[in-house]
């Protein structure tokens, strides 16, 4: 091997990598989409809207390259709320679910995992289109 081949070789890599991370970086922005405000991608309805207390309530962390979290921590103002709007129980003690928002509904974070797959698969084109384009948006 050359030190030419070798140093195009570590471009290639140092590239992938990158790219590698683009594509985890757009996979966590659009499962949070996903569940928040919904996705076509997914079929998620997203967060019910009556005052947007329950959709700020979410939370995204990169806590690592390749390690994120999405959640509603205990402490927000909307925590009780996102399990009953998940199941469909949607109220305290039971009772007939109610959607009152014309906007959103159940099941967000159900479908945006059965659908993380077609996420993924998104995130790669989008990585693929910017390979065949030179760029990195």
């Amino acid at each position: 091997m050359t030190a030419r081949f070798d140093l195009d070789m570590a471009a290639v890599a140092t590239r992938l990598n990158a790219n590698l991370l683009a594509m985890f970086d757009d996979s966590v922005n659009m499962a949070a989409e996903s569940i928040i405000n919904g996705s076509a991608v997914t079929g998620s309805p997203g967060q019910p809207v009556k005052d947007d207390v329950l959709r700020n309530s979410w939370v995204t962390e990169k806590l690592t390259p390749t390690h994120a979290t999405i959640t509603v921590p205990g402490s927000a103002p909307a925590s009780d709320w996102v399990m009953q709007n998940e199941d469909g129980i949607a109220r305290p003690g039971g009772g007939v679910y109610n959607l009152i928002s014309p906007v959103g509904g159940r099941f967000s974070i159900a479908k945006t995992v059965a659908g993380f797959g077609r996420i993924v698969d998104a995130a790669v084109a989008k990585q693929g289109q910017a390979l065949a384009g030179g760029g990195n948006d």
